[in-house]
């Protein structure tokens, strides 16, 4: 179940933190825990469970229309195209902590 909500974090990670967005979040968590419940007492294992809901739910362009979400997830799309974010590697993160000690 914990994967299920860390797909949903993920999926929803670049949207706007606002009402609308935080509704259709916590419905679509509920239909996807549903779902889940539905499948493990029809003897599904949980890895097998956790793969069909997430399959079945697609993605958040597939949900846009059905959460009506279509506006944010189309300007999601647009601020993130651009302003792409930057990966670090782990040594670059390092670098900069051990940089901010020495400066604090």
């Amino acid at each position: 179940m914990e994967t299920i909500k860390n797909y949903l974090d993920a999926m929803f990670a670049n949207m706007p933190n606002t009402p609308e967005v935080k509704k259709a979040k916590a419905e679509l968590l509920t239909m996807m825990e549903d779902k889940y419940n539905e499948l493990i007492a029809e003897g599904e294992t949980e890895n097998s469970a956790v793969g069909t809901v997430i399959s079945e739910f697609g993605n958040l362009d597939e949900l846009a229309d059905d959460l009506g979400l279509t506006k944010e997830v189309e300007e999601t799309k647009e601020r993130v195209s651009e302003k792409p974010r930057r990966f670090v590697s782990m040594e670059e993160a390092k670098n900069y902590l051990n940089e901010e000690r020495k400066n604090g």
